[in-house]
């Protein structure tokens, strides 16, 4: 197999130019245009798409800064909130209109509540990192280990999740040529 950062083999230039080689020629052939023609006009699109791209990531990684920025906010603010929390509930039962052992009973039950929240989201986030890391070491990828337990953290946020984590080493995977493990 082709050495994608192989020195004595040209790297990734000549790597991808052996790849388009045989389709340029094809296409050269149907439009009439020249192959080093058509291989500037591709690689022209690509650099535009590669630059798209790492703004894109840019933007990401700028979202990840806010959002952990946000989220250490809150956990400071949460920690002075959970200091009054005995306060507050006398003052709930004190203030909303239903008998205390009613709103007693709903504080506990919203209590128990954001506990299971937080601790199934906790169990979550171990079993992904964990069965990533089985299938990074599967496959045969390096510091699996490493890579399972930014799966755990990467699993914690919206959206993307750990396809911040995996999709990096698919692509990796597919652009060494190793299709079946990717």
């Amino acid at each position: 197999a082709l050495s994608l950062s192989s020195h004595s083999q040209g790297g990734w230039s000549a790597w991808f130019t052996n790849v388009l080689e045989r389709p340029l020629a094809w296409l050269a052939q149907s439009t009439g245009m020249t192959a080093p023609n058509l291989q500037a006009a591709l690689m022209e699109r690509l650099q535009g798409a590669g630059n798209a791209a790492l703004g894109r990531i840019g933007a990401l990684f700028g979202n990840v800064t806010s959002t952990l920025a946000q989220a250490a906010i809150t956990f400071f603010a949460l920690y002075f909130f959970f200091q009054g929390v005995v306060h507050m509930q006398a003052l709930a039962v004190r203030w909303i209109p239903l008998p205390k052992h009613r709103v007693t009973e709903l504080i506990r039950v919203t209590a128990d509540t954001i506990r299971a929240n937080v601790n199934g989201t906790l169990v979550v986030a171990v079993a992904q990192g964990a069965l990533m890391g089985a299938g990074f070491a599967i496959v045969g990828l390096p510091r699996f280990w490493l890579w399972s337990v930014v799966g755990t953290f990467s699993s914690l946020m919206p959206i993307v999740g750990t396809a911040l984590t995996w999709v990096p080493a698919v692509a990796y995977l597919a652009l060494s040529g190793m299709w079946v493990r990717a």
